[in-house]
């Protein structure tokens, strides 16, 4: 699978509109060498047609499979809430290493590490407005009852608390599209949050803004593809110089099986076809007045 941001999208489309500029000069030397056969037989449409559906496809094989970020909110045709309370400690005998949460369609497995100490990741599970370590402060998102899945154990039977913990979601069934509210747990501080999908990195990472509030955050396929097996989220804190922290997220969304994208398109699918058709026209001006 090919992780591609906006920017290496362009760039891509550049390189493949290019190099299908450069076939169809091909084609047309060719074409000179056969005594015009195709040209007396198809005319000048059709080999303009034919250049330019290179470039666009091209274009779509450079799209196709790209897994990118979304931050638009979507409802997908699948979703999981947490519950209201339970954790994860690695202390613990016998050791839980992971939570399953049943969707309607779908078993999602959540894992936590520590990439400073692998033997300490762990979670919690509580609600906006619960009491205690079992808490959460209510905000504009997360309202009184939201049920939140964290990084980090923060009761007193638990002694190997941790931060910076990275949190996976693994999915039985691949999804299509995955999105999630976030949110640091200092609440009022900035942070940065950097997604990763069937564990590459995914650019560019999303920060919110700087009272700290909760925002979305997914990843899509473009291509309707239901390709992603699992999402890895971790958080930074801008105040502190980019310190790994522990963080929650509300329900998440995601859509089961393939063709059923519903987030709005990065600007790179747009610039995708719009370069083709601008190429093409080029082209065409470039014919006519030679």
């Amino acid at each position: 699978m090919v992780l591609l941001s906006d920017k290496n999208a362009i760039t891509f489309l550049v390189f493949s509109s290019t190099l299908s500029h450069n076939w169809c000069l091909e084609l047309h030397t060719r074409e000179a060498h056969l005594g015009g056969f195709w040209m007396k037989k198809f005319g000048k449409t059709w080999q303009y047609l034919g250049c330019g559906a290179a470039i666009m496809l091209s274009a779509a094989i450079a799209q196709a499979g790209t897994i990118v970020v979304t931050t638009t909110p979507f409802s997908g045709n699948d979703s999981v809430s947490w519950g209201t309370q339970d954790y994860l400690d690695p202390g613990a005998s016998p050791t839980r290493s992971s939570f399953a949460f049943a969707s309607g369609a779908n078993t999602v497995t959540v894992s936590f590490s520590n990439p400073a100490n692998p033997m300490q990741g762990d979670g919690i599970v509580g609600v906006a407005g619960g009491s205690g370590a079992f808490g959460w402060t209510i905000g504009a998102i997360f309202t009184s009852g939201t049920s939140l899945l964290g990084t980090n154990n923060n009761t007193s039977s638990n002694p190997n608390n941790v931060v910076g913990d990275t949190m996976t979601l693994t999915f039985a069934t691949p999804v299509s599209e995955f999105g999630t509210y976030i949110q640091n747990f200092d609440q009022t501080d900035p942070f940065t949050v950097t997604i990763s999908a069937n564990g590459s990195p995914v650019s560019p990472s999303e920060s919110s803004g700087a009272n700290g509030n909760a925002f979305f955050i997914g990843v899509m396929d473009q291509s309707g593809t239901a390709s992603i097996n699992s999402i890895t989220l971790t958080t930074t804190q801008s105040v502190t110089g980019g310190t790994p922290d522990y963080f929650v997220i509300g329900t998440s969304q995601f859509n089961n099986g393939n063709g059923t994208v519903t987030s709005t398109p990065e600007p790179a699918s747009v610039l995708f076809m719009a370069g083709g058709v601008a190429l093409i026209g080029w082209k065409a001006r470039k014919r006519a007045r030679a």
